[in-house]
């Protein structure tokens, strides 16, 4: 079995017998004899030899001497962290893959330590029989326990990052993870930066990720911090329109009559927004002139829309002071000269 192997330039971790039933095949390809020669047997022999050895149910590693079983490694004592050994894939799995070291235990890749890029499973880049290269990260003997790696073993992704980019620059990529509070959205093979879903709109009104967009989308954004040392970067996509508060008392200066949307309430008004981006507070006191309002759901309700004028804009802190009642004259001001103090008048009961 070992010449075999060795015939045929065979490594331990690729016996199978897939390999030895391409022998005779092997041979005839080399030049008829030449491994025949090596094994000291004619063709008719080395098909026998191929045949015993791929019986069903039986192992074909069995044949082989232990030494060169194992890759050199004599047992789990002798594997330590560091090392790199070539092994064969005996499962896939949820949470990672088997792979067999030839040390009678096999050792784990957890999914996580497969690759840099994200992979939803396992199986989307590795399949049972597969031979793989990987390196030993940890090994508890008493446990019986072999952590091992695939991505140590190539350069980082972030390694290979255009050393250019810089925050404010403009990216693409594709959407490959979604989250409640965001998207992992990946710029370069293997790297990612994080859209927080509070940099996917100037709205004020926080809402899911997946309102904005979903896993498979190309999308551009704007880098916002970006830091190489602890391999993370965030990005924005509210960034690539202008800020509706950069210019907010040019485009709403005091006295600004415009419409709003009724958002929510609170014991001491309404919040309504004029535009995206932009909110403002009516407070109870400013519905009306003359009503006595206990609550603002008794003057108007969520989604209505409601007419606003501008009282007070604070850039600084993005707030609008906003009135209601203001869009008509106060008819205090009116009566204040017609009911003068010690004037007579009728009035109903």
């Amino acid at each position: 079995a070992k010449a075999l192997l060795d015939a045929c330039g065979y490594t331990a971790a690729e016996i199978g017998t897939d390999k030895l039933a391409d022998l005779p095949g092997v041979v005839r390809a080399k030049g008829a004899g030449t491994l025949c020669e090596a094994l000291g047997v004619g063709e008719p022999t080395l098909n026998d030899i191929v045949a015993e050895l791929c019986k069903p149910g039986r192992d074909v590693r069995d044949s082989l001497p232990k030494p060169l079983l194992r890759s050199d490694v004599m047992g789990l004592d002798d594997l330590k962290p560091g090392m790199e050994l070539t092994g064969t894939l005996r499962n896939v799995i949820d949470f990672g893959a088997f792979v067999d070291l030839g040390v009678h235990q096999d050792g784990l890749v957890h999914v996580s330590q497969i690759s840099d890029k994200f992979i939803k499973h396992p199986r989307e880049v590795l399949k049972v029989g597969d031979i793989v290269r990987v390196k030993v990260l940890n090994v508890d003997t008493a446990k019986k326990r072999i952590a091992l790696g695939l991505k140590q073993l190539t350069p980082h992704p972030w390694e290979a990052l255009d050393q250019t980019l810089k925050v404010g620059d403009k990216v693409k990529g594709r959407v490959v993870v979604m989250a409640d509070y965001g998207a992992f959205v990946e710029i370069a093979p293997g790297v990612e930066g994080l859209i927080h879903v509070s940099e996917m709109s100037w709205s004020q009104h926080l809402r899911s990720a997946q309102e904005f967009m979903k896993v498979g989308d190309e999308v551009e954004a704007v880098i916002l911090t970006l830091d190489r040392a602890e391999r993370k970067m965030s990005l924005g996509i509210k960034q690539l329109t202008p800020d509706p508060w950069a210019d907010i008392e040019t485009r709403y200066p005091v006295g600004t009559k415009c419409k709003a949307k009724v958002r929510n309430f609170t014991n001491f008004g309404v919040f309504v927004e004029i535009e995206e981006g932009i909110d403002g507070l009516i407070h109870i006191s400013d519905l009306s002139w003359t009503k006595k309002i206990k609550h603002p759901g008794e003057f108007t309700s969520v989604g209505a829309e409601i007419e606003v004028v501008v009282l007070e804009v604070d850039k600084e802190n993005r707030r609008l002071s906003l009135g209601h009642k203001q869009l008509e004259e106060n008819p205090w001001n009116e009566f204040e000269g017609q009911f003068a103090v010690d004037s007579v008048h009728e009035g109903t009961i």
